[in-house]
């Protein structure tokens, strides 16, 4: 099974902007290698145009910016956004997962925690469009 590794530090540079900003989904996109697993180096944060709460649309020209910005053997991962609730896709993120061939992060609160800690959670969609759960690792 694949799974998808988040360094410490890295993990928690990506939850102090996340919960800085707990009103709106903070999105953006997941940069590393792929080898056997999902490698992620950094969150490239993009900004979210929906004006919604519980949504998240990534900026175009913030997207083509970490496009042009990857070095020699990075590639995009993946997408991330932050759900005010449970990490788990809505039914917009799994429609949407459907036209990008990537894994999904989505930090959230688990109903077992305080609203100052988030759990992540990672998803790729299979070929018959079924959600598969990713196993995130964070070392």
């Amino acid at each position: 099974m694949v799974r998808l590794i988040l360094a410490n530090e890295t993990w928690a540079t990506a939850q102090v902007t996340i919960l800085a900003n707990p009103q709106v989904e903070v999105c953006g996109l997941l940069v590393g290698h792929f080898d056997r697993d999902y490698l992620v180096e950094r969150f490239a944060f993009c900004a979210n145009l929906s004006t919604a709460s519980d949504e998240f649309i990534l900026a175009p020209r913030d997207e083509e910016a970490v496009r042009n910005r990857l070095h020699y053997g990075e590639a995009i991962l993946g997408v991330f956004h932050s759900h005010l609730g449970e990490p788990t896709p809505s039914a917009a993120d799994i429609y949407n997962m459907r036209f990008h061939d990537l894994v999904w992060l989505i930090a959230g609160n688990s109903a077992s925690q305080s609203s100052s800690e988030l759990v992540c959670a990672a998803y790729v969609i299979a070929s018959n469009n079924e959600v598969r759960d990713v196993e995130v690792v964070i070392v």
